[in-house]
């Protein structure tokens, strides 16, 4: 008889997880004081980084949010920081400094 694999731990849409940034050691989140403002994520330290805070929640939203089905590698998902609700997003440096002024 062949052995048969155990169950495979998927992500469901609507998990809250926390985002580890290695190479800071830390987690990513927001205040809401810089989410007012519009500043970007921060990254908490991980040795001073409390365990129940929401700052450092995020949701994991399918492109349809109503379906809380397994996350696919190949699907589109978004990242919602749960005590702001604004959603992750990734720039490129240099196009971030020429929008603020900054680029040459």
């Amino acid at each position: 008889g062949g052995a048969t694999a155990g169950p495979v731990p998927t992500v469901l849409g609507g998990t809250p997880v926390r985002l580890m940034h290695k190479e800071a050691d830390g987690f990513l989140g927001s205040k809401m004081a810089r989410a007012v403002l519009g500043l970007p994520v921060l990254v908490a330290a991980e040795d001073t980084h409390v365990p129940a805070s929401s700052n450092t929640m995020w949701e994991l939203q399918k492109a349809d949010v109503t379906d809380g089905g397994s996350c696919m590698w190949a699907g589109r998902v978004r990242l919602v920081h749960t005590a702001s609700g604004r959603c992750l997003t990734v720039s490129d440096e240099t196009d971030e400094a020429e929008e603020l002024g900054g680029g040459a």
